[in-house]
């Protein structure tokens, strides 16, 4: 039902990015002797969909009808292998997840413009850092938060 290829993809991107017909899977795991996806759509089996190694320490593949929709079909975890180690994790670059302890969930991208976005040039940049904590009222005593910045 699902296929996936051999090869690592072509498709740009980190996390799950879904396409016409699938989603492709990318995830930087360094160190890792193999990387599998799974979710509902392999009934959680931990080998039946394996990643490809790209050679640069991402690890990635196209895989067929996988789709947002159903989204829970669309429930999806990495297993990261090394050595004699097996680790389950949520991907780092999900745009959704069911709770914070639970699954990502692959979403299709609402916005054109996050594929378009270019940072401005360092000189056009203005950045800015607040310390909340340093924002209190005279009247009250203690730090600062959200609510005493004026």
């Amino acid at each position: 039902m699902f296929e996936i290829t051999n090869a690592p993809s072509n498709r740009g991107g980190m996390g799950s990015i879904p396409y016409e017909t699938g989603t492709t899977f990318r995830l930087w795991a360094p160190f890792a002797n193999a990387v599998f996806v799974v979710g509902k759509f392999n009934n959680w089996d931990d080998s039946s969909h394996p990643l490809s190694s790209e050679g640069n320490g991402n690890w990635s593949a196209d895989i067929e009808d996988i789709t947002p929709n159903p989204a829970d079909l669309a429930e999806y975890k990495y297993v990261i292998r090394n050595g004699s180690q097996t680790l389950w994790k949520k991907d780092p670059q999900a745009r959704d997840v069911t709770n914070s302890n639970g699954n990502s969930v692959v979403i299709k991208r609402e916005h054109d413009w996050l594929n378009n976005f270019s940072l401005p040039g360092w000189n056009e940049l203005v950045i800015y850092q607040m310390h909340v904590g340093t924002f209190f009222d005279d009247d009250a005593p203690g730090l600062g938060n959200f609510d005493s910045i004026n």
